[in-house]
């Protein structure tokens, strides 16, 4: 079997299978994923060693997952537990945060969206979210055994029309760290077409403006910007992004020294 670098998985979950084909998680590794949530990334493949799927609170999960292998842990965010006391002591570490800030999706009206791939409390900020998966990813490095891996999920996304290159933000960070690029797995993924066209700002989508005679409303007319239609024509200012990436960091082992 060929697992190619740039695939169009279904899930995360098809990737991870091709992951395991790879010889990048093994049977008898201890492995612990710090970003578990619902567990949506193990559907398809289920570790025979051992396993921590890390979540914030007992209620996200059944009482026999609990008991099974399921650890409630702090969140990764937390810095005032560091390493959650599991200093390197796991093979692999997976690590998927948030990788698109929240910026204004707090009135997106998708809740459900958000609760799925953990955006309730995601920074607001490219700025702020970088900084908490550098610190996500800086826990991940200290649990994790030398020679181990960390399988780090991030991408390239826009926000307020200006591109954000978070992969390359991921990247610069591990190495700076002292991790080194064992592999990097490009994962394609669908994308809905943009809408044509949006509400008028000027106007608010009404295709009326107000006309003001010395500070008093006397009347109504056709907004200038949209003709009256209330819509304005998109502009396409970024190639759409239909890719993430899962990088395969390696934390190098401790160097001999020659006496």
């Amino acid at each position: 079997m060929t697992v190619t670098a740039a695939t169009k998985w279904p899930t995360n979950a098809d990737m991870i299978v091709d992951i395991v084909e790879l010889g990048y998680i093994k049977p008898t590794d201890r492995v612990i994923d710090l970003t578990y949530g619902g567990g949506k990334w193990w559907t398809h493949y289920t570790h025979p060693g051992d396993f921590i799927g890390c979540v914030e609170t007992p209620e996200q999960t059944t009482q026999d997952e609990q008991a099974a292998w399921l650890c409630v842990l702090p969140d990764y965010r937390d810095v005032f537990i560091p390493s959650f006391g599991y200093t390197e002591q796991f093979d692999v570490v997976v690590f998927d945060p948030p990788y698109v800030s929240m910026g204004g999706r707090a009135t997106s009206g998708l809740p459900d969206f958000m609760g799925r791939y953990g955006l309730e409390n995601a920074a607001t900020t490219p700025e702020l979210l970088q900084a908490d998966n550098e610190l996500g990813l800086r826990e991940a490095m200290k649990i994790t055994k030398p020679g181990g891996l960390i399988l780090a999920k991030c991408a390239p996304y826009i926000s307020s029309g200006v591109r954000k290159d978070g992969d390359w933000w991921a990247r610069d960070a591990a190495l700076a760290m002292g991790l080194t690029i064992h592999d990097m797995l490009i994962h394609i993924g669908d994308v809905r077409a943009q809408p044509k066209d949006g509400p008028c700002k000027a106007c608010g989508g009404s295709g009326e403006t107000a006309v003001v005679v010395v500070g008093e409303v006397v009347g109504v007319q056709v907004c200038h910007k949209c003709k009256g239609t209330g819509r304005i024509e998109r502009k396409v200012k970024h190639a759409r992004n239909n890719y993430s990436v899962c990088f395969v960091f390696r934390k190098p082992k401790p160097r001999k020294v020659k006496m």
